[in-house]
């Protein structure tokens, strides 16, 4: 019975990762954000987000960028995928001073991507 149990959790390990990456792999590239709380943003003043490649093991941090609709760019961040692709850790700095914000990606395909920003706003982004 140890054996099965100790089978059983395995194969969720190895799921839950797996739906991480997929989830990674499927968010990597330019994104622009086209709904703010329901409510359209004319193209000259979206946002984008650039999700770079993630490269290493479980939750490895990946490069990301921000990109506001001025084209100011924002570099000094990078993101994490947890609780089975459904958490995107959005995280400033490097080292001993980060900031961490857990947020919500509650639908997902390949070319849209709607994400709950910690309760703050909700952001329908498609994919560039």
């Amino acid at each position: 019975m140890k054996k099965i149990i100790f089978f059983s959790l395995c194969l969720a390990f190895i799921a839950m990762s797996c739906k991480n990456k997929n989830t990674a792999k499927t968010i990597e590239g330019t994104w622009a954000e086209v709904k703010v709380d329901g409510v359209d943003v004319p193209v000259g003043s979206q946002d984008k987000i650039v999700f770079g490649s993630c490269k290493g093991g479980k939750n490895a941090e990946c490069d990301l960028t921000l990109i506001d609709a001025g084209g100011t760019i924002f570099d000094s961040y990078s993101y994490t995928i947890e609780d089975k692709g459904e958490t995107l850790v959005l995280i400033l700095g490097s080292g001993l001073v980060t900031i961490k914000s857990n947020n919500t990606i509650t639908s997902l395909t390949d070319n849209s991507m709607t994400i709950d920003w910690n309760g703050t706003y909700i952001g329908v982004y498609s994919k560039q």
